[in-house]
Formats: structure tokens, C-alpha cells, sequence
């Protein structure tokens, strides 16, 4: 009876082991930040991915523009990505910590993208051009800053 438990005991280990290991998936930014994560949950961005790709800079932004949704704004609304284009990593400045950025790295993404936001009796169409910084914060999720690029 001790040795079948023990046996169960092991190959659940091995199972639950199998299970929750994470791999990295090719493509996009590595992040150098001792295997942590950046702001914002969803599926593409887990934490301890450490890679940025195109996906989750369309999914956070996406993401952000949805908060309007609401009782006072649009009831839906559409968005169209034109450009992504990802800068070389760099450390945060002094402002950039004092602007919520809690990592040693960050990517820099210059983004162009419309928004189509859908009212009752009408639509609104708005280009943005963002420059963003994307990093891992502290609960191991991307995350961004941005300013207005144009």
C-alpha cells in the first residue's frame, strides 16, 4: 500500500510538473528584467512570457480604448492597427519612474491605429499616433505608458 502511494505521489508530481511548465514562444522582444513580466493581464501576455510581441501591444491598446465604452461614451467601438514599430530597449529614466514604470527595461513601440467608436445615432473615427513605453510590472503583466506622437 506505501509503495503505490509512493508511486501515485510520483507520477502526479511529474504530471502536475509537465502541466504548469512554461516555454517561450518564438518571436518578439526578449526581456532582460530577471524573467519578470509587465501591467495588464490577458491570454497572450502571462507573466514569465518576457517576450513583447505585436499581439499584445494590439491587445493592451485595444485594450485601453475599450474603457471608454460605457453609459456616457460610444457602445462599442473598432480598432484598426496600421503601424507597430518596436524601438531598441532602454533603461527608465528618473521621470519614467516617477510615471509608474517599475521595471530596469523598457521597449519603446511607435504605434499608429484609428479608433471607430460606435454611438446610438452616429460614429466617430480618430487616428492616434502613440509613442509607448511596454514593460513588465510588478505582478509580472505588460504593461504602458504613452504619449500623443502626432
Amino acid at each position: 500500500m506505501n509503495k503505490n502511494f509512493t508511486t501515485i505521489a510520483i507520477v502526479l508530481a511529474i504530471l502536475f510538473g509537465a502541466a504548469f511548465q512554461c516555454g517561450k514562444e518564438d518571436g518578439g522582444i526578449d526581456s532582460d528584467k530577471n524573467n519578470e513580466s509587465s501591467d495588464s493581464s490577458t491570454e497572450t501576455n502571462n507573466a514569465g512570457s518576457g517576450k513583447l510581441t505585436e499581439a499584445i501591444v494590439k491587445q493592451l491598446i485595444t485594450k485601453g480604448q475599450e474603457g471608454a465604452i460605457g453609459t456616457t461614451g460610444p457602445n462599442s467601438i473598432d480598432v484598426t492597427f496600421e503601424s507597430i514599430k518596436f524601438g531598441k530597449p532602454e533603461t527608465p529614466s528618473e521621470q519614467d519612474k516617477i510615471d509608474g514604470i517599475r521595471s530596469d527595461i523598457y521597449y519603446p513601440v511607435r504605434v499608429k491605429y484609428t479608433v471607430i467608436q460606435h454611438y446610438t445615432d452616429s460614429d466617430k473615427e480618430i487616428e492616434w499616433y502613440d509613442d509607448c513605453k511596454f514593460y513588465i510590472n510588478s505582478f509580472g503583466e505588460w504593461a504602458y505608458t504613452f504619449t500623443r506622437a502626432g
